[in-house]
C-alpha cells in the first residue's frame, strides 16, 4: 500500500484478545500513521506526554469503560501475560471509545511485537497524499456507464 502512487500514509492494526490478571483483554497493537492520533480524544492524560509515552512504547493507552472496569486512572499499570511472560505497562492516556463495553488497551505496535510473537494485521488505513485524488484510477470507476435495458 505504501508504494502506490497517491498513498501518503498508511495505519496497520492488529486486534487480539490477550491473558491479563482480570481475564481476557482486548488489546489494539497500532502502527499508526502520522495523523492516527488525532483521531483520539484524550478524556485524562497530558496529550504531548501521553503520545511521546505511547509512541516510544513506554506506555499504552485504555478506553474510557476499560479504565472504569478495572477503576484505573492514568499512571496506573496495566498488567499482561505476553510470550516473554508477565509485563506492566504503565497508562499513559485515557481515551473516548465505546466499540465496546469491555474496553481496549491499545499498544504500539513495535511493543506489542517485543511482547508477543506476531506480526498479523486485522486493520488498514489509508491515508492520501496531499493533492491526491480519491477517484483516480479507481477500478469501478474505469468501468462505462452501466446501460439501462430498454422495454418495448
Amino acid at each position: 500500500m505504501r508504494g502506490i502512487d497517491g498513498v501518503g500514509a498508511v495505519s496497520t492494526g492488529w486486534r487480539v484478545e490477550v491473558a491479563g490478571p482480570g481475564g481476557p483483554t482486548p488489546l489494539f497493537a497500532l502502527d499508526p500513521a502520522p495523523a492516527s492520533l488525532d483521531a483520539f480524544r484524550l478524556e485524562a492524560g497530558d496529550p504531548e506526554r501521553a503520545r511521546a509515552a505511547w509512541r516510544a512504547g513506554e506506555a499504552v493507552w485504555v478506553t474510557e469503560p476499560w479504565a472504569r472496569r478495572f477503576d484505573a486512572a492514568v499512571g496506573d499499570t496495566v498488567t499482561l501475560w505476553t510470550d516473554r511472560g508477565e509485563r506492566s505497562v504503565p497508562i499513559a492516556g485515557i481515551y473516548y471509545d465505546y466499540n465496546t463495553e469491555r474496553g481496549i488497551v491499545l499498544m504500539h505496535r513495535d511493543l506489542y511485537e517485543q511482547w508477543w510473537d506476531s506480526d498479523r494485521i486485522s486493520a488498514l488505513g489509508v491515508f492520501l497524499a496531499a493533492g491526491a485524488d480519491a477517484r483516480r484510477g479507481h477500478p469501478a470507476r474505469a468501468r462505462a456507464p452501466r446501460q439501462r435495458p430498454r422495454h418495448r
